[in-house]
């Protein structure tokens, strides 16, 4: 089982929601870049197979950009996959953070 590291992670509820809104992004992120490269798809070809703009694609993969839906959608079907999120508990903070938190797994 992961721990936390009590000198880096999340020290209260609002730090909780950062780290899970980001980890949620880089997860998508790090799927499409595999998808992508294991399919021989550049930037460009996924641009014009999802019909988005350059700039629609460069906020794909920056870091200080949200990620819409509908491109998320038009994204997974020009690279022949579906989206489907997954639910899964997340992992107990250490006892110092504050706020509610759940089981780990298992």
């Amino acid at each position: 089982m992961a721990r936390i590291n009590a000198k880096f992670g999340p020290k209260n509820e609002a730090e909780q929601l950062v780290f899970a809104a980001e980890g949620l992004r880089v997860d998508v992120q790090v799927d499409i870049q595999k998808v992508m490269r294991s399919k021989g798809i550049g930037k460009k070809k996924l641009r014009r197979r999802a019909g988005l703009t350059k700039k629609q694609v460069k906020r794909l993969f920056d870091d200080r950009r949200d990620i819409g839906v509908k491109v998320l959608a038009r994204v997974y079907h020009a690279l022949g996959m579906r989206c489907r999120i997954v639910w899964h508990p997340r992992l107990a903070l250490p006892r110092h953070v504050e706020g509610p938190t759940e089981k780990p797994y298992g």
